[in-house]
């Protein structure tokens, strides 16, 4: 399990099993690679998951420029931003506190894209 430096789990965070937090480890060191897509495929998927994110209201995500996303916190406290580059989406972390939350939406988006496109096969 992800320790909070002898705290108890922030308020509001998830707890997340060991198998999850590997995962997250490794997207944050290595991203994670979204297929053979193409520069165009890349656009979209930044596109759909600045909406997705913004309508579960937990955060706030916008466009930094061409393939960058920066998030926030509802409160407009820089939590991590979102690059995409030849279909790999990497992560900078920018705050400890609600990240954990913020960055398990990206995890959804992936896993609610996955569903779609097997409905659509």
């Amino acid at each position: 399990m992800i320790h909070y430096e002898g705290r108890k789990k922030p308020k509001g965070e998830q707890m997340i099993d060991d198998e999850t937090e590997t995962l997250m480890f490794r997207a944050l060191e290595h991203g994670i690679f979204l297929d053979n897509q193409t520069e165009a495929d890349d656009d979209d998927f930044l596109i759909n998951l600045m909406i997705f994110i913004n309508e579960r209201k937990n955060c706030i995500a916008f466009y930094e420029n061409d393939k960058k996303l920066s998030v926030e916190s509802r409160y407009m406290e820089p939590l991590y931003t979102v690059d995409i580059e030849k279909s790999v989406l990497t992560f900078t972390p920018l705050a400890n506190e609600g990240f954990l939350d913020a960055f398990l939406e990206i995890f959804e988006f992936i896993d609610h894209v996955i569903e779609q496109r097997a409905c659509s096969i």
